[in-house]
Parts: structure tokens; C-alpha cells; sequence
């Protein structure tokens, strides 16, 4: 891969923002990932963040820009200026691709879409590209990775890669032209980071403790009295209007847990339904087997 300076990676955001022969001034979305965790993927976001506004705009980058979850990326992105630039650092860890069916996703994608007019830039951090959503994804413009950093934390050697993506077909296949690799160093104000990442965390893992609590509490409690075994002989002794598509498809576990919740069970977990139902699935279709067999 080529080695590339600074001033040209300064470069490609004043085209980005002043417009060039290829298109008008638009919104940066990047996003930075690494090979492994603790390599430097939110100090190459700050170091590059601060250094693009400097350069620029003769400014700093201000640390209430950097957020950990998604209603302060909101406000953040409803408070700041154009030009300006927001650090999501790991919020797809709040709504990743694990949760794609919560509104988190669309909320952030649909931010990053249709407010892209304001022209206000992101630079978000990633643990690895496939955790991020892809409806955040594929507005996203260009790709940082962060290849090895020294055992000091002082120097990162990263790679920038161009985003281009396919417009005649609707799987969109994705390629990466890289664009080049540089060197950053340390970012000045790298404490104050870290105090405020460490309040927020702390914040969190509390709130995370006591939800595990509930958590290990619903699992062990009674609180649903019904078995697996017993939601089995449910299904197959009352047959119950829970399939997937109709008499003779699988029982759907989300239907079962409904009518199961309906009949005065409760909120039965989500794994005894899971286990109870693909019994129940089991036993159909070795009975349609056996059935079929005899007629035979």
C-alpha cells in the first residue's frame, strides 16, 4: 500500500467540504476498526478528528462530540455546527448488529441519511466492520483500519480505504479501493478522554449489574410454571393456531409464546419456548414420517 502525508489526507476533507470535480461538498461518514481490540481505534478517531479541524477550521475538537450511546449522538447532532465533527466511539455496542430488529438502528441510520445536508461529519469507531448495521453501513464513506500500534500508545500506522459500492444491483457488492497508509501520533488530550469514558462506563456497568441481577433472578425464580417438556404437550395435545404458515408448517416460537402468555402463563422465557416448540416440531414430523411410512 502507498504511504501518503498528513496534508493529503487533510486534503481529501477540504475536497470533501469545498467540493471537487467528482462531486459537491457532502458529508464525511467514516468509520475506524482494527484487527483486535486496544489498538487504537478511538485515538486515531480524536487525533484525526482534532487534527482535520485545526487544519480547517482553526479549531479543536470538543470532547462533548464524543459520545458512547445513541440519544447523546442525537443532541450532539442537533447542537453542533456544520462542518463540525461527532465520534460515535463504539455505540454500535448499544445498537450493533446483534439488535438489528430494535428502532436504535434505523434511528442512527436514518440520522446519518437524511441529515447529511447539514453537512456535519462523523467519525465512528467499530470493534470490526460487521458489527456495524448495515443501514449505518452504507452511508458511510470511507473506512480507517488501524494495522499495529507501538507498546508505548505513541505512534499508530493506519490504513484509509475509499468506499464504493455497486448501483446496478440490489445487493450493492461493496469494494475498497485503498487510498493509502499514514502514521498518527497520540492524542493531546487523550486523560480528559479517558476520565470521560471511564465516569460513562462506570455509569453503565452499574446499570448492567442490576439488569443482570433481574436477569439471573427471572431465570431461577418459578415465575413461569411450565416446563419445556410440558409446553411440548401443550402443542401437540391442543394444537393450538400458532404455525408458522398454516396447518402442517412448524409452530412459530414467538405465536407460542403469545398464546402461552394468552391461556395465563405468563411471560415465559424466550428459551423455554424456543426448547418446547422445537420438540413439538420434532415430534410432528417424525409422526408424519411414521404416518407416511404406514401407508406405504
Amino acid at each position: 500500500m502507498r504511504e501518503f502525508t498528513a496534508k493529503q489526507y487533510i486534503d481529501l476533507w477540504i475536497a470533501a467540504e469545498e467540493g471537487s470535480a467528482s462531486y459537491p461538498p457532502h458529508s464525511v461518514y467514516q468509520y475506524v476498526s482494527s484487527q483486535y481490540l486496544q489498538l487504537g481505534k478511538s485515538n486515531a478517531a480524536l487525533y484525526c478528528a482534532n487534527r482535520v479541524l485545526e487544519e480547517l477550521h482553526g479549531s479543536k475538537l470538543d470532547l462533548d462530540n464524543v459520545v458512547w450511546d445513541v440519544p447523546s449522538f442525537l443532541e450532539r447532532r442537533k447542537a453542533v455546527h456544520k462542518w463540525d465533527i461527532i465520534i460515535p466511539d463504539e455505540m454500535q455496542r448499544n445498537a450493533g448488529n446483534r439488535t438489528w430488529q430494535t428502532e436504535d438502528n434505523a434511528i442512527v441510520g436514518e440520522e446519518l441519511e437524511t441529515g447529511s445536508f447539514q453537512h456535519k461529519h462523523v467519525i465512528m469507531t467499530v470493534p470490526a466492520k460487521h458489527r456495524l448495521d448495515k443501514l449505518i453501513a452504507d452511508v458511510c464513506t470511507s473506512q480507517m483500519v488501524v494495522d499495529r500500534t507501538d507498546a508505548h500508545n505513541q505512534i499508530s500506522w493506519v490504513s484509509i480505504y475509499s468506499l464504493a459500492r455497486g448501483q446496478l444491483d440490489r445487493n450493492a457488492r461493496e469494494r475498497t479501493p485503498s487510498v493509502g497508509s499514514m502514521t498518527l501520533g497520540r492524542y493531546p488530550e487523550w486523560s480528559e478522554y479517558l476520565k470521560r469514558k471511564t465516569d460513562y462506563y462506570d455509569k453503565r456497568r452499574e446499570r448492567n449489574i442490576e439488569k443482570a441481577k433481574t436477569i439471573q433472578t427471572e431465570a431461577t425464580e418459578v415465575h413461569a410454571s411450565i416446563s419445556p417438556d410440558e409446553i411440548e404437550s401443550l402443542l401437540i395435545n391442543q394444537n393450538p393456531d400458532c404455525r408458522q404458515r398454516g396447518e402442517g408448517s412448524d409452530f412459530s416460537v414467538s405465536r407460542v409464546r403469545i398464546w402461552l402468555k394468552d391461556k395465563g402463563y405468563g411471560e415465559v422465557p424466550y428459551w423455554r419456548v424456543q426448547m418446547g416448540t422445537a420438540s413439538a416440531n420434532e415430534h410432528a414430523r417424525l409422526k408424519s414420517r411414521m404416518e407416511d411410512a404406514e401407508k406405504t
